[in-house]
Formats: C-alpha cells, structure tokens, sequence
C-alpha cells in the first residue's frame, strides 16, 4: 500500500511567510509579542536536528500528534521525551511493524508524569 501527499505550495508559503514575519520582526508581532512566547520548534534539541530525515520524521509524526485540542508546546514536549526514550518509533520502516499492544506501553510511559495519571491510565489508542 502507498500513500500520496499533495502539498499547495502558494497557500503553504503564503501562512509561512506571515508567520516567519511576524516572529522576525523587531518588535514581535503577535502572537509571538506575548509573554511567554514561544516557537515549539525551538524546545527540538539539537542531537535531533543533526539527523535530516530523523528531523522530517519527527515533524512529520509531531503533525499527527497534534490533531486536536492539545497545546504545540506540550505535544512537542512529549514527542521529544518520546524520541529520547525510543528513537526508533520515529523510524517509519521499524514503526510500521509495530503492534498497538507493543506502542501503547511506550506511549504510555513517555506521558506519565507529563500529564494526570487518569488521562494516561485511560489512554486509549484509536485504530489508525
């Protein structure tokens, strides 16, 4: 099975370019003039960075992650301890072969301690 991803360039260009612009600018624009502030890309350390195509998966597993109401700075968080703890799951050719039963424990580990006990005990995984 494959898969194909379509990209709109213009449209993708066109937010990254107001969002790059907002966060160069002296002073900062919002919402990067609040206090506080802060690009989650810049918590990604920079063992992670090294490696491109860890990096692009990474990314790539991070936009996964945050579907739904979770905070960016959090779910970057989480994913980075993920990847400290088990780089592998963000190799995609050893992650395919993973069984929910096998994931699910890593998940779980990585959140404990990030989040109440009873969202992380009640985890459920959905059927992707």
């Amino acid at each position: 099975m494959s898969y194909k991803v379509i990209a709109n360039d213009v449209n993708a260009f066109e937010a990254f370019d107001i969002i790059l612009e907002r966060w160069q600018a002296t002073p900062k624009k919002f919402p990067y003039d609040q206090p506080g502030a802060l690009i989650p890309q810049q918590l990604i350390p920079n063992t992670l960075r090294k490696d491109t195509e860890t990096l692009y998966n990474f990314y790539f597993f991070i936009c996964l992650y945050m579907r739904g109401g979770i905070e960016s700075v959090q779910a970057f968080r989480a994913m980075i301890k993920l990847w400290q703890n088990n780089p592998e799951v963000f190799d995609p050719f050893y992650a395919q072969h993973l069984t929910q039963s096998e994931l699910q424990p890593l998940i779980k580990h990585t959140l404990a301690g990030m989040l109440p006990q009873s969202l992380v005990s009640g985890l459920k995984m959905p059927n992707v």
